[in-house]
């Protein structure tokens, strides 16, 4: 099913547009359905994110939280209506430009051996010190950067 996913042209008109800023601009959900495999999972949502909208999603297996965030990272592309930042099509905007504006974190995130300052650069490997700092205030994180961290978070509570 992963490979199948890699494999799926995108879609949209070609242009590659600059990401816009999601800390600054609202994401937009107009009309939005997704066909799954036993029928509509999700069908005719809209949905406006402000910045700095904190949103819990909850609901039961199957219900379409994972087709959200799958949507919202441009992972997928919805069957009806559109996904937009700041006006813009999410099928139009660049996927590698998208991808370094938004984050998701796991509800079992995967912690590699090394640091803590390490498990940080995992998204961006060459990030000078401060901005791996500026991560990690922005997070809220209590942990001191040089911390080790074992295999799969041995020793850190992911928490």
């Amino acid at each position: 099913e992963v490979f199948a996913v890699l494999e799926t042209p995108l879609t949209g008109s070609g242009r590659r547009i600059p990401a816009p800023d999601p800390s600054r601009v609202a994401v937009r959900f107009d009309g939005v359905v997704v066909e799954g495999r036993g029928g509509r999972v999700l069908d005719g949502l809209d949905l406006v994110l402000d910045p700095g909208t904190v949103l819990g999603v909850r609901g039961p297996s199957g219900s379409g939280k994972s087709t959200l965030v799958d949507l919202l990272l441009g992972l997928r592309r919805p069957d009806g209506g559109r996904v937009t930042v700041g006006g813009v099509d999410l099928a139009d905007i660049d996927p590698d430009a998208w991808t370094r504006r938004v984050a998701w974190v796991p509800q079992r995130p995967v912690l590699v051996r090394g640091t803590v300052a390490d498990n940080i650069r995992t998204g961006v490997p060459d990030a000078p010190d401060a901005r791996v700092a500026a991560a990690a205030a922005a997070a809220a994180l209590d942990v001191p950067l040089d911390r080790d961290v074992g295999e799969d978070g041995n020793g850190l509570s992911t928490g």
